[in-house]
């Protein structure tokens, strides 16, 4: 899973431990560690039983995987509060290019 560009600056709550990406599908393991869905599924197909995160096993080898709906709800504030910045042209990057593009536009007229 490939990270968009924008996703540079996430809090670290917010993404996922094995992808480094902000999550679509967080889920909560044994130990209250957060997770990707797709990720931990996979980190667990390949070590039954075993934190990928800790590298311990879990206790009594079940990861009691449960959707982790605060961090989705934060996820979503999130890039709506992301949305509103980049409609407004709010950081300074976003800035930045819309001003280069504009200059470029009329040098080239």
């Amino acid at each position: 899973m490939a990270c968009h560009a924008e996703e540079k600056d996430l809090p670290r709550a917010l993404t996922c431990p094995i992808t480094l990406c902000i999550m679509r599908e967080p889920v909560m393991d044994a130990n209250g560690i957060t997770f990707e869905r797709e990720a931990i599924e996979t980190a667990l197909r390949e070590k039954p039983g075993i934190s990928p995160f800790t590298n311990a096993r879990y206790p009594d080898g079940d990861a009691r995987l449960t959707p982790n709906r605060i961090v989705l709800d934060l996820i979503s504030e999130f890039q709506l509060e992301k949305g509103k910045q980049r409609e407004q042209g709010a950081t300074p990057g976003e800035k930045a290019k819309r001003e280069r593009r504009q200059a470029q536009a009329r040098t080239s007229l």
